[in-house]
């Protein structure tokens, strides 16, 4: 069940696109459903790379652009029509949305006699 904000914008965003490795420069590429690549994106990734940013940093951009393309096809914004608001909704959005639980990290206590 997806919930929804006060402002009806859900809470978890619908799949759409994904994020797939790709041989050579720029290790990462985002795809929307149909498979193609959505070039200003790869164009950005490029950029990166020429930058310095070594390919665990260019996929952790290629995720969070991912989200923020999703982002605009729930407010149906086309992505070069998107405005600073649009930025502030959302960053406001990815501080309440419902985050995946990671495993339980286990702490180790070693206490000696005091």
């Amino acid at each position: 069940m997806n919930r929804e904000d006060a402002k009806g914008v859900p809470t978890r965003l619908p799949a759409w696109g994904r994020v797939n490795p790709v041989d050579g420069v720029p290790f990462w590429s985002l795809v929307g459903p149909d498979d193609r690549e959505i070039e200003p994106v790869g164009e950005f990734l490029k950029e990166l790379v020429t930058r310095g940013h070594r390919a665990g940093t260019v996929r952790s951009y290629a995720y969070d652009l991912l989200r923020w393309w999703r982002w605009l096809r729930v407010i149906d914004r086309p992505w070069n029509r998107a405005t600073q608001e649009d930025l502030r909704e959302f960053v406001l959005w990815l501080s309440d949305a419902i985050k995946p639980e990671s495993g339980r990290r286990t702490v180790c206590v070693l206490a000696g006699p005091r």
